[in-house]
C-alpha cells in the first residue's frame, strides 16, 4: 500500500512540475527578448538592415509578425554583429521597459500601429527559398527589412520610454 501511495504521489508531483514548466516555456517563447534576428550589414545613415524571422499559420501573417519582430529586436534585444556591421545595442536597455510601459507598447505594436513608420521591407514579394519554411502548423518566414534606428530612438526618447544617449548613467 505504501508503495502505491508513494508511486501516485511521485507521479502527481512530476505532472505538476511538467505543467509549471510548460507555462514557463510558453512565456519564454512570447518574450520580446526571444526574437530570431540577424544583421545584413550597414544601411543608409541612421538605418539598420536586418533579417527577422516569424512563425504564423499563413505566410502573410508571418510577414507582418517578422516586421514587428525586427522593430522589437531593435528596441529590446539589439542586433548582433555580422556582415560587416558592428553589434547594435538595444534602444531600451532597461530590462523592465516592456512591463513598465505595457500600454504604450500595446498601442505601438498593434496591427497598423506606429511601428510601421520605422520599418521598410527590402523584399516586396513573399519570401521564398530558404526564407520560407513550411512547418507543421503554418510557416516560418524571414523578412529582410530596414529599421530606422535613429528615428526610432528619437521617438522613444521623446515619449519618455528610452533614455537619451547624453543622459547620465
Amino acid at each position: 500500500m505504501k508503495k502505491k501511495i508513494f508511486f501516485i504521489s511521485t507521479l502527481l508531483l512530476f505532472t505538476l512540475v511538467q505543467c509549471a514548466t510548460r507555462k514557463q516555456f510558453k512565456a519564454m517563447w512570447k518574450s520580446p527578448y526571444n526574437i530570431e534576428v540577424e544583421s545584413l550589414g550597414v544601411g543608409q545613415e541612421g538605418t539598420k538592415l536586418v533579417k527577422a524571422w516569424a512563425n504564423a499559420r499563413k505566410p502573410e501573417e508571418a510577414v507582418f509578425k517578422a516586421e514587428k519582430n525586427a522593430v522589437a529586436a531593435v528596441i529590446f534585444k539589439g542586433i548582433p554583429a555580422g556582415n560587416g556591421a558592428a553589434q547594435t545595442p538595444a534602444i531600451c536597455r532597461n530590462q523592465n521597459a516592456l512591463e513598465k510601459h505595457q500600454s504604450f507598447f500595446n498601442k505601438f505594436f498593434k496591427t497598423g500601429g506606429k511601428y510601421l513608420q520605422f520599418v521598410n521591407r527590402a523584399n516586396d514579394g513573399m519570401p521564398g527559398g530558404k526564407d520560407r519554411i513550411k512547418m507543421k502548423k503554418g510557416y516560418k518566414l524571414a523578412v529582410k527589412a530596414s529599421v530606422a534606428y535613429d528615428d526610432l530612438r528619437k521617438y522613444l526618447e521623446n515619449e519618455g520610454i528610452a533614455k537619451a544617449m547624453d543622459a547620465g548613467f
